[in-house]
């Protein structure tokens, strides 16, 4: 696991089924994003590595907007649903329809078949918010049988789970800080920003550790 992230530290800031729903009046977060450093980072080794603690924040804010639409799915997104935090044609039918297929066990079942936990959420918003910005970034496995669309492997699906989840620091330290590796090498939030972190410092100085890899562990459990 370590050997997979290690380049990614180069570029690491230190830092319902058919339901009557309800009309909902959200602003929807999604066309807050746009291509900028500030939502996608200039430059990573890796298609997940774009992402920043700004982005992630909107993703999460986007999911529960989702989740208001029919509050009895108990946290779970269904495509109905998640469709409706669009409008027009961008991010294009199409390709939300993709994103969606992507983390289904069978890619041919029926869209609103399977309701979605919110790492799965997060994750193909992501997904729309880097290639709706740019057309050539796409994950890199695909399916040998037909090479223009896009599989994610069976690892990168568990991955996708966490993508929601905030794992507590494992530094040792108490600094208070919540763990997300969406980006592989680590995005942090809340905490001390004055008290040492040892896991903080694995990420500034480019290397990984005992601290880190423990911390990455918990988040890579959470979502499970």
């Amino acid at each position: 696991m370590w050997c997979s992230v290690k380049a990614d530290f180069h570029f690491a800031a230190a830092d319902v089924g058919q339901l009557s729903m309800p009309r909902v009046t959200s602003e929807r977060h999604f066309y807050r994003l746009n291509g900028s450093s500030t939502f996608l980072k200039r430059t990573s080794d890796s298609y997940w590595g774009y992402i920043t603690l700004e982005s992630l924040t909107i993703y999460e804010k986007i999911y529960h907007e989702t989740c208001k639409i029919n509050p009895e799915s108990n946290g779970y997104v269904w495509y109905s649903m998640f469709r409706r935090q669009f409008r027009g044609h961008h991010p294009p039918v199409a390709l939300i329809e993709e994103t969606w297929r992507r983390l289904l066990r069978n890619a041919s079942a029926p869209l609103e078949k399977t309701p979605y936990p919110k790492g799965f959420v997060v994750a193909m918003i992501y997904m729309l918010h880097i290639e709706s910005h740019f057309n050539d970034r796409k994950p890199n496995s695909r399916d040998a049988r037909r090479p223009k669309k896009v599989v994610l492997s069976p690892e990168r699906r568990e991955l996708c789970k966490s993508f929601g989840f905030w794992a507590p620091c494992q530094c040792g330290s108490h600094c208070g800080r919540r763990w997300n590796f969406a980006n592989k090498v680590g995005i942090s939030k809340g905490g001390w920003p004055n008290r040492f972190c040892a896991v903080a410092m694995a990420i500034a100085e480019g290397r990984g550790g005992t601290p880190w890899l423990e911390t990455r562990t918990k988040w890579e459990r959470g979502g499970n």
